[in-house]
C-alpha cells in the first residue's frame, strides 16, 4: 500500500517526521534555513553547514569568505563553534532543528505498516527512533551530530501526522549521501526495557 499525504508518497520501511504538536510546528517551522549572518535563505548562494551546530552559513558571508567548499570528508566548523560561542538563533527554524532541538515537536519514526480503518482513514504503524539525548547514557562523544537510534517501541498513527520523508542511513551510506536536512545516521538499535 502507498499513501499520498502533505504532497509526498509514504511506503512501508520508509522513514519521515512524523508531528507531534501541530499548533508548534505551524509557529516554529520554515524550511528554507536562513544563512547565520544575513539571514537570507538565496539558494543561489553556497551555503555550508557547520558539522557541529548544524546551522547554515553562504561561504560569502564568512570573515575571510571561503573561496571554495572543503572537501566532502572533511568537517567543517564555523566560527562560533570554533571559539565556543553560540550562533544567534533564528524566529522560526527547519524540521531538522525542531526534531534535534528537543522541543517535542518532531520525531522520526520508520513506517511498519500502513492501512485504512473502517471508514477508509489511512493509518500507519511507526517504530519510533531515538536521539542519544533520550536514552539512559545520554548523548556521548562518539555519537554524531545526526545520529539516531531504532527502537523497539511501535504504535498507530494517522498518516496524516506524517510531514514528509527523512532518510536514515548505515554509516556506510551516510558518508555519501548528499548533504541535506532530513539525512540521519543509525549504527545501533535501542530498547528503553533492556538498554
Amino acid at each position: 500500500m502507498v499513501v499520498h499525504m502533505n504532497g509526498y508518497s509514504f511506503h512501508v520501511h520508509d522513514c519521515a517526521y512524523i508531528v507531534l504538536d501541530w499548533d508548534k510546528f505551524e509557529a516554529n517551522h520554515n524550511d528554507a534555513e536562513p544563512c547565520v549572518y544575513c539571514g537570507s535563505v538565496d539558494a543561489t548562494e553556497e551555503m555550508l553547514e557547520c558539522d557541529k551546530c548544524l546551522k547554515g552559513y553562504h561561504t560569502a558571508c564568512l570573515t575571510p569568505p571561503l573561496e571554495e567548499l572543503p572537501p566532502d570528508d572533511v568537517a567543517w566548523i564555523c566560527p562560533f563553534c570554533e571559539t565556543g560561542s553560540s550562533a544567534p538563533e533564528g524566529a522560526t527554524k527547519t524540521a531538522r532543528e525542531l526534531y534535534l532541538g528537543g522541543d517535542s515537536i518532531l520525531a522520526v519514526c520508520r513506517i511498519e505498516a500502513l492501512w485504512e480503518d473502517a471508514n477508509g482513514e489511512p493509518y500507519c504503524k511507526a517504530r519510533w527512533y531515538w536521539k542519544p539525548e533520550e536514552t539512559h547514557t545520554g548523548r556521548q562523544r562518539q555519537h554524531a551530530a545526526r545520529e539516531i537510534f531504532l527502537g523497539e517501541h511501535c504504535d498507530d498513527n494517522p498518516v496524516d501526522a506524517l510531514l514528509r520523508p527523512v532518510q536514515v542511513l548505515a554509516p556506510e551510506s551516510f558518508g555519501k549521501a548528499n548533504e541535506g536536512d532530513d539525512v540521519y545516521l543509525c549504527r545501533l538499535k535501542y530498547n528503553a526495557l533492556t538498554k
